[in-house]
């Protein structure tokens, strides 16, 4: 049963319908929530993640922070969850705001509604946490050669224990160190997993390093789907 009185607060940076743009779930049809603040400065980062005193859903304007049931209101207010795949929680990194999402999902898992998760991959625990509100998580495994900071060592391996709801994305460019992904393929096999989706970053596609990638990555077992960002290249966010 759900407390009546609920304390945390969330800020909102944007709320709109559209479809999922990457990895293995593109081409659903959901809503994305997206969570302000990101604290690991990626380089290449290409997202607005910034605190705003308001935020818009469907050209309304709300003010921040809100709390998690006046803000589960306004989603129903405005969608019929029936009409799409899944309700998107993305950032910056949502799960910075952990607290908000810990009062917030547990309304939308008793309506029914299933939950998406698009997190960086850097807050391990917190996904473990969390993972019982979430259907689907879409994790990242960040190259430092690539964003100038590491994926956590113990990533793959704590995530085993929910591992048949994650499925995991790497983003590249050509200063990958393939000694870097070799050790996540390395990690992978040992973890059991044999699924990994590659994008470019800003769709900036170099087939030959693709067809090396995937040579080395079935090589270990690893099935390699690439699947760019599809949003952007049909002009849609």
């Amino acid at each position: 049963m759900l407390q009546q009185n609920i304390l945390s607060k969330g800020f909102i940076k944007e709320v709109f319908k559209s479809y999922q743009g990457e990895g293995k779930f593109v081409g659903a049809r959901q809503i994305f929530i997206r969570l302000a603040n990101c604290v690991f400065n990626c380089k290449g980062c290409d997202t607005d993640f910034s605190f705003s005193e308001n935020f818009l859903c469907e050209g309304t304007k709300y003010r921040n922070p809100i709390s998690p049931k006046d803000f589960f209101q306004i989603l129903r207010k405005h969608y019929d969850f029936d009409l799409f795949h899944s309700v998107s929680i993305t950032g910056g990194e949502p799960l910075i705001q952990k607290d908000f999402l810990r009062d917030f999902l547990p309304i939308m898992k008793d309506s029914g509604i299933k939950m998406f998760l698009e997190t960086s991959g850097y807050l391990v625990d917190e996904i473990i946490e969390l993972s019982d509100y979430f259907d689907i998580i879409s994790v990242d495994i960040k190259m430092k050669s690539v964003f100038g900071y590491g994926y956590p060592a113990n990533l793959i391996r704590d995530l085993k224990k929910i591992d048949h709801k994650v499925y995991y994305k790497v983003v590249i460019s050509e200063d990958i160190d393939l000694k870097e992904i070799k050790a996540v393929f390395v990690e992978m096999v040992k973890n059991g997993v044999d699924e990994l989706y590659i994008q470019f970053i800003n769709n900036c596609l170099n087939l030959d390093l693709l067809d090396k990638l995937s040579d080395i990555g079935y090589s270990y077992g690893i099935k390699i789907f690439f699947v760019p960002q599809v949003h952007k290249l049909i002009g849609i966010f």
